[in-house]
This record gives C-alpha cells, structure tokens and sequence, in this order.
C-alpha cells in the first residue's frame, strides 16, 4: 500500500510509549539495510494499529509502499486492546512504562465488559437469557487483575500511577504542575523509578497546601465565607475582627 494511503490515529499512537532514541536508530539502521519485513498491521479505515515507527522511519528514509496487514474487530475498544497488547510485545519496558499501559487497558477492559452487557441485554428483550448482574460486576471488576497481569505489572504501580496522576490534576500552580508532571516524564523514560516519582509528586502536593491561602472561618450565623470575602453579620464581624488583633 502507498504510504499517503496509510492514517495516523494520535489517540492509538499515544496509548504506547514511545521507544528511545537509540531505539529508534537501531531500527532505523535496520530497516536501512533490510527494508521493513514486517507488514503494518491496520484496520478497514487504512489507521494504523501496529507499526507507527516502523512507518515514521519510512517517510525519513523516503519508502513510498509498505506491506501491510488488515484485522477487523467488533468495536474501539477492541482495537485499543490490541493496540495496547502490541506495544508491550515490542518493547523492553520499565516499571513505569508497564503500569501506564495496565491503567489503559483496565479503562479498555472496563468499556468493553459495558458494551457486552449492553448487547447481551439487547438480546434479552428480544427472548434471550438476561445476564446476571453480578456476574458483570465480578468480570468488570477483574478488569485491573486482567490489565496488571497482560502488562507485567502489579496492583500497587497502577495505584501508584493513578494517584501521581490525580496529584497532578489536582495541582492548580503552573510551575508546581510543570515540577509534578516532570517527574513522571522522568520515571517514564527511566531516569528515575516510579516510587521516587511517588515521592517527588506527594512533596509537591504538600507545598501546594502550604501556599494556598487559608480559607476564612464560617459565619457563626451561617452564612460561609469565600476566600478573598468573609461573608458575616456585623455583630459577628466584630467578634472576628477582636479575635484577629
């Protein structure tokens, strides 16, 4: 297939680490030397599934066709499954790497569990069996156990990814945001593990407490203060007032 012929997805290119810059140049070389034997694996709408850098590297060496491979699956998030299982064939992975693709893919297996008993309830008002509700819950809750397993990696990283990425939502100062999210890029790219990430992000979280400005204590009447403006009565006022001298 011709290589204009071939769609770039960002959401799938992006649910995969990247491979390193000496990565990148040990394929490059190869593929140099040997052309790319392996076909690109896409769907029916010509978008990429397996194979983003393999064909990266063939715009850089100037390869205008590329064998590829079509597979066809049931909805999305099927695709993004695969996606997701691909990379971690592909690729020596850290830590933190493994457990950004195990949080993917629970989201994947979550969404996946809601269509089946979506159709299985369709059917069920068609004369079919009705699906047993809690045996949806056990699968739907079985989908962290499933993605920590297929990524190699453990309950307590994906725990801990989560809650570095809660941390850095959370932060609302521009430069503590920047310091928080640095330290998973870093973890993600091995520079550091992912429990010094941990660590690096809790201590950023604590100094953002520490500069907000304290919130104003309520009105004895009732009413709540925001934090710039106390809302109060005047005879409570001037009880506050005595007490800040």
């Amino acid at each position: 297939m011709k290589l204009d012929e071939i769609k770039v997805s960002e959401e799938y290119k992006k649910l995969v680490p990247r491979p390193t810059k000496k990565q990148y140049q040990q394929l490059k070389e190869d593929i140099k030397n040997n052309g790319v034997e392996e076909p690109i694996v896409i769907n029916m709408k010509c978008i990429i599934l397996d194979g983003y850098t393999r064909y990266q590297i063939a715009q850089e060496l100037g390869i205008n066709e590329l064998q590829v491979m079509g597979k066809t699956f049931d909805n999305v998030e099927q695709e993004k499954a695969y996606v997701l299982r691909k990379g971690l064939v592909r690729r020596h992975l850290n830590a933190t790497q493994r457990a950004m693709i195990a949080e993917n893919l629970e989201e994947v297996y979550k969404a996946i569990a809601k269509i089946k008993l979506k159709s299985q309830s369709q059917k069920g008002k068609k004369g079919f069996q009705k699906p047993n509700d809690s045996s949806h819950r056990d699968k739907t809750l079985n989908s962290r156990e499933r993605a920590v397993k297929e990524a190699g990696s453990s309950a307590r990283a994906l725990s801990n990814i989560k809650k570095i990425e809660s941390t850095i939502e959370e932060l609302t100062e521009p430069e503590l945001k920047a310091d928080a999210q640095q330290a998973l890029d870093d973890a993600e790219r091995g520079k550091t593990s992912l429990a010094c990430a941990v660590k690096k992000v809790e201590q950023i979280g604590s100094e953002m407490k520490q500069v907000e400005p304290p919130k104003p204590p309520k009105c004895s009447c009732g009413k709540e203060g925001t934090r710039r403006i106390i809302v109060m009565c005047s005879d409570c006022f001037k009880k506050y007032s005595k007490g800040s001298e």
